[in-house]
């Protein structure tokens, strides 16, 4: 993923961002590189309660819904922030993980903060394997210089970047 993002984020590329915290909302549908980047700056931290499960369900629907900009036949992708495990649903995380990896989503986690707690949630929601798909970082800026972990601690940032590539 970061060596696909760092040969041209905006070839054949669409993003789309889910936010969530009691609950997620879709903030914008896939849109090319350029548009997308301006909408990632509206977004703001919620900072309440982290419902992972909400998010990876809104994910989902992006990814089947025929009119959410998606590419078909494309690469899908989700690059999910979090700084912490899910407090709430926290038993459908899982599962809606899996849904999505299974219609072939990879899910990539970035756990953000110095003391991350529910890693074993983490690694079980991200795609496997955890060190090419778990990554640790104490601030979200960091995340481009960020180290790849099998096995790091976090508690959600609360942002899915959906990506999606031809």
């Amino acid at each position: 993923m970061m060596k696909m993002a760092e040969d041209d984020p905006t070839a054949y590329t669409n993003y789309a961002a889910v936010t969530f915290s009691s609950s997620a909302r879709v903030n914008f549908k896939f849109l090319p590189y350029s548009t997308a980047a301006n909408n990632m700056l509206q977004i703001s931290y919620s900072g309440m309660s982290t419902n992972t499960q909400a998010g990876l369900a809104e994910a989902k629907q992006l990814f089947e819904e025929p009119l959410s900009g998606r590419r078909f036949n494309s690469k899908k992708m989700v690059l999910l922030f979090t700084d912490g495990q899910s407090n709430e649903f926290r038993h459908l995380s899982i599962p809606k993980a899996d849904a999505l990896k299974g219609i072939v989503v990879d899910i990539f986690m970035v756990a953000v903060g110095r003391y991350i707690s529910g890693i074993d949630e983490m690694v079980k929601v991200a795609s496997s394997p955890p060190e090419k798909h778990v990554f640790r970082v104490e601030k979200n800026s960091a995340f481009w210089g960020g180290r790849q972990v099998g096995y790091p601690r976090s508690k959600p940032r609360e942002i899915l970047r959906l990506k999606r590539r031809i």
